[in-house]
C-alpha cells in the first residue's frame, strides 16, 4: 500500500513540472512571425523615425532663437522711437520698465545648438565668415555693388538644377567645403541681407522722392 501512495505521489509531483515547464520553441522563423520584417529592419527603421524627430527639435530650438532675436531687434527699435520722446516723464518710465521687463524675459531663454564640425570644416567656415563681413562693410560703402554681389553668392549656394545666374567660385569653394547645417545657415543669412537690401532701397527710393519734392 505505501509503495502504491509513493507512486501517486512521483505521478503527481512529474505533472506539476510537466505543466511549469514552457512549451517548446516554435519552428517557425522570426521573419515568419512578423510578417516578414527582420529584427534589423525594424530597429533601423525605428532609428529612421527617431532621426526626423531630433532634426525636427533642432529646426525648432533655431526657430524659438530667431523669434527671441527678432523680439530683442523689436523692443530695442522700440525704446529708442522718437514717439517716446513726446511721452511725459512719468510715461517714459513706465514704459521703459515695461520694455526692460520684457527684454529680461527674453534673456531668460539660453538656446545652444551646437554643430559638429571636422578641421576642414572649421576652416571653411572661417573663409565664408570672412566673405559675410567684407559684405556688410561693401552694404555700408556701396549698396548696389553689395548687392549684385548677394546675388552671386546665393547662387553659389544653389544646386546645378537652380541655378539662376553666375556664381562666385571662390565663394562657392569656401561654402562647399562646410557642414550640411551650416550650409544652410549662410543661405539663410544672405537671405536676410537680400531682404534688408530690398528695404533700404525702398526707402532711399522713397527718401529720394521727398528731396525732390522740396
Amino acid at each position: 500500500m505505501a509503495c502504491v501512495l509513493v507512486s501517486k505521489e512521483t505521478e503527481k509531483a512529474q505533472n506539476e513540472i510537466a505543466i511549469r515547464e514552457p512549451s517548446s520553441p516554435s519552428n517557425t522563423a522570426p521573419d515568419e512571425q512578423d510578417g516578414g520584417k527582420k529584427p534589423n529592419d525594424f530597429l533601423l527603421q525605428t532609428l529612421d523615425a527617431l532621426e526626423l524627430r531630433v532634426e525636427k527639435m533642432r529646426e525648432t530650438a533655431r526657430s524659438i532663437e530667431d523669434e527671441k532675436i527678432r523680439l530683442l531687434n523689436s523692443l530695442n527699435t522700440m525704446m529708442q522711437s522718437e514717439a517716446i520722446d513726446h511721452l511725459s516723464g512719468a510715461e517714459r518710465e513706465e514704459l521703459g520698465l515695461y520694455i526692460d521687463r520684457l527684454i529680461t524675459r527674453c534673456l531668460t531663454v539660453d538656446i545652444n545648438i551646437q554643430t559638429i564640425r571636422t578641421p576642414a570644416q572649421e576652416e571653411s567656415l572661417r573663409k565664408v565668415k570672412g566673405y559675410l563681413r567684407d559684405l556688410i562693410d561693401t552694404m555700408q560703402a556701396n549698396l548696389e555693388q553689395c548687392s549684385q554681389r548677394v546675388k552671386l553668392y546665393l547662387n553659389s549656394c544653389l544646386g546645378e538644377t537652380e541655378l539662376m545666374g553666375p556664381v562666385d567660385d571662390r565663394f562657392q569653394g569656401a561654402l562647399l567645403g562646410c557642414a550640411a547645417e551650416d550650409q544652410k545657415m549662410i543661405r539663410k543669412k544672405l537671405q536676410e541681407i537680400k531682404e534688408s537690401l530690398s528695404e533700404t532701397d525702398a526707402f532711399m527710393a522713397r527718401l529720394q522722392a521727398l528731396k525732390l519734392d522740396l
